[in-house]
């Protein structure tokens, strides 16, 4: 299975979360968050690119809901952070959270 490209990795500056930009093939973007937890690693992943609900103070909403996303843009994103977590060491194991509407 083809990945989707990842275009930004950042950190938080306590280390607890990692939020994993990705690009899809029509130039959209989503997001994928993995936080850091005690006992718990929850992988937030993106079911749709934009949001319908247009929140002010969130930029996924002010892009408005652009489309859903397909079972392979949404398996990509958790198998390019569980690698992310096996190339650091970890156990690759965490609580998947849909993102969506």
């Amino acid at each position: 299975m083809q990945r989707l490209p990842l275009l930004t990795l950042q950190r938080s500056t306590d280390g607890c979360t990692d939020k994993f930009l990705l690009g899809l093939r029509d130039d959209l973007r989503v997001e994928a968050v993995l936080i850091r937890a005690e006992g718990r690693d929850p992988l937030c992943v993106s079911t749709h690119a934009g949001c319908a609900y247009g929140c002010r103070f969130c930029a996924t909403g002010a892009m408005g809901l652009q489309r859903n996303l397909t079972p392979h843009e949404i398996l990509s994103q958790v198998m390019i952070v569980r690698d992310r977590i096996l190339s650091l060491g970890g156990s690759g194991h965490f609580n998947l959270v849909f993102m969506g509407m």
